[in-house]
């Protein structure tokens, strides 16, 4: 994704890396996101203690992926998400992640992110409503994910018919706090922000076998 404007002046450049093959296939006139904001950076942030060295809770690069939250236990926590009240819909599924081990909660992402890839392709992404992939409105990739979020916080039932029937995408819908259920559960928890490493992306365009090779602008 490419952005106007210049980074914040607070901005530091970690480097560059070269783009893999599949990430050469796309069109980058296809991937404009608009002005430039502090928010669009994930930052890296290793938080210190209050004599300023590094915890020892610093994650690992080369450890793996935690193992996923079993099926049934994250269909569980996604059952107690209020979909139709705005005020505090996340309140009761955030509250039974508290209530696990802290290292159940990367369990928990694991499960969310493989949910997201499988519904990130372009089958999904036309059926999204008003900001399609395909249609004559500017197609968002984070509003596709929102989307994809929507979909999942319906619960198992809809989520397993979607999978065969892309039709039954929800509409003009999003649920981007079930992006933060895991980071406010280990908050709530340990009084500390949550450092998650999934083995796969929930990102618009992730997964690769999703979508034509070049997504197309203004697709």
């Amino acid at each position: 994704t490419w952005y106007d404007g210049p980074p914040p002046s607070d901005h530091v450049y970690l480097g560059s890396l070269a783009p893999s093959d599949e990430e050469a296939a796309y069109d980058a006139s296809g991937r404009y996101g608009g002005e430039w904001s502090v928010s669009i950076a994930n930052p890296v942030v290793w938080e210190l203690d209050p004599a300023g060295s590094t915890p020892d809770t610093k994650p690992d690069d080369d450890a793996p992926a935690p193992a996923p939250m079993p099926e049934d236990d994250f269909w569980a926590v996604i059952a107690l998400l209020d979909t139709a009240s705005p005020e505090g819909r996340d309140a009761a599924a955030v509250q039974r992640l508290a209530e696990l081990d802290p290292v159940q909660f990367g369990g928990f992402e694991e499960q969310l992110a493989r949910k997201l890839h499988a519904l990130d392709a372009e089958r999904f992404a036309r059926e999204i409503g008003t900001l399609a992939y395909g249609s004559a409105d500017y197609f968002s990739p984070d509003a596709f994910l929102y989307a994809r979020c929507a979909a999942v916080a319906r619960g198992r039932s809809l989520y397993e018919r979607l999978l065969r029937d892309p039709r039954l995408m929800p509409k003009d819908e999003e649920y981007e706090t079930l992006l933060t259920l895991g980071d406010q559960a280990h908050r709530r928890s340990t009084g500390r922000p949550a450092r998650f490493a999934t083995k796969v992306s929930y990102e618009t365009y992730a997964n690769g076998s999703g979508w034509r090779a070049k997504p197309q602008a203004g697709t």
